[in-house]
């Protein structure tokens, strides 16, 4: 029983320190935030689940389908939230002078800015 609480306060701390970065912008899940060198902002819970979506799927498009069902759990396509989730997180890279945005030509898909 020791052991498995062991692991599993080990499996916690490592889940709370994962950070990924694009660009100039860090995001940190376990913290709900996204940073620059100029600041830090807090998201909210939707923002953070669509952020992480996003950045661990760096390379590729993510569909409004796939979108909706993992962060609403839903097959129904949630597109006005969608897109006006996607327009806060927008906001925020503004702000913080991010040089990432969101492209949403053919799905959704971060990209750094050159």
């Amino acid at each position: 029983e020791l052991l498995a609480r062991i692991r599993a306060l080990i499996r916690t701390n490592s889940q709370a320190q994962e950070k990924y970065s694009i660009g100039n912008i860090i995001f940190s899940k376990a913290n709900s935030e996204i940073s620059s060198s100029k600041a830090s902002l807090m998201l909210n819970g939707k923002e953070c689940e669509i952020m992480e979506l996003l950045i661990k799927n760096q390379e590729r498009n993510i569909t409004p389908e796939e979108l909706s069902k993992k962060v609403w759990q839903t097959e129904e396509i949630q597109e006005t939230a969608v897109n006006m989730y996607i327009s806060y997180l927008q906001d925020k890279f503004t702000a913080l002078d991010a040089n990432v945005k969101i492209n949403n030509e053919n799905g959704y898909i971060l990209e750094k800015i050159i």
